[in-house]
């Protein structure tokens, strides 16, 4: 028999209680969006003047409403990310790919005992870098990946040279290396490139890995070449001015990977600031405990042969 118009294509679409929310998906974001609202004048404190907190709110709400796992992390921690990435200026978890709230599984003693619990963290994405530098001391900076079908020449020396046409092939081969160029407001140049051997070697030693099966997780697995790109900007940053207090805030809220999420650092902002976005976090929630100055941001080096004098 025949569907009637009113009974045709109904077997193909979810009913109902299948699209609802469920009751831990309600309560959950429920209650973000309850610290949230409350966080909202706290969050006006500590962004640039340009930076509204309702659209990052918004922006962190549906990267939440997107991905359980980052829902499932403790409201505090997924709030102060938010936080960090709008004292930077930056838009969590958007395709502009500035920046991402990532969720990560970690051991943390509450008591007496050890417990494995989810707390969201900002990473910043090598967009959001760049974007940090030209608001700066830069003129001009961009990063690429090289890959074996590209034409490609580095040299170093007294008279550097990088030379990158990319390929038109669809495929343009594996991965060889990333590198990052740019040029500073006084009209210096300079360029910093990894290969593909010396990237590894870092993402080995600094990227997440599960606790149960060692496997390397979070932004590393899933944004490979963005990562890439990332790691050589954030080396390159040891030979620029250090006069960019956004740059070293976003190194010293990136650093947090290495130290843990176990702390409040809202840089950039005023005491009065910090005060009333802890108010929000809510007592109990997070434990202050600033990062060590050291930690903070790399040192700057002198140049190297990679750096050319404007003439």
């Amino acid at each position: 028999m025949q569907p009637n118009q009113n009974q045709r294509g109904l077997s193909k679409r979810p009913d109902a209680q299948a699209i609802a929310p469920t009751g831990r998906q309600h309560s959950s974001m429920d209650i973000l969006r309850e610290k949230f609202d409350r966080a909202r004048s706290a969050i006006a404190e500590v962004a640039p003047k340009h930076v509204s907190p309702d659209r990052v709110l918004r922006l962190a709400l549906a990267a939440a409403g997107r991905d359980q796992k980052l829902l499932d992390c403790t409201p505090a921690s997924i709030l102060m990310s938010t936080i960090q990435a709008a004292a930077l200026g930056l838009e969590p978890s958007t395709a502009l790919q500035q920046a991402y709230l990532v969720p990560y599984k970690i051991n943390k003693k509450i008591g007496n005992k050890w417990e494995k619990i989810a707390e969201a963290q900002l990473i910043i994405g090598y967009r959001g870098y760049i974007l940090l530098a030209t608001q700066s001391d830069m003129s001009a900076i961009d990063a690429e990946n090289v890959y074996a079908e590209d034409e490609f020449e580095c040299e170093k020396g007294l008279n550097p040279k990088l030379r990158h046409v990319e390929s038109d092939k669809a495929d343009r081969g594996a991965m060889r290396g990333s590198y990052t160029v740019w040029q500073l407001n006084t009209g210096s140049k300079g360029f910093r490139y990894w290969n593909v051997s010396k990237l590894n070697a870092h993402r080995d030693k600094y990227a997440r890995r599960d606790y149960e099966s060692n496997e390397i997780t979070g932004t590393w697995k899933d944004h490979y070449p963005g990562m890439c790109l990332k790691t050589v900007i954030r080396d390159a940053s040891r030979f620029w001015p250090m006069s960019s207090e956004k740059i070293r805030n976003a190194i010293a809220v990136d650093d947090r990977e290495a130290v843990g999420p176990d702390f409040t650092l809202i840089h950039g902002a005023s005491e009065r600031g910090t005060a009333n976005v802890l108010e929000a976090l809510g007592e109990g929630d997070y434990r202050p405990e600033p990062m060590p100055e050291a930690e903070a941001a790399p040192a700057p080096v002198p140049a190297t042969p990679t750096e050319t004098p404007a003439k």
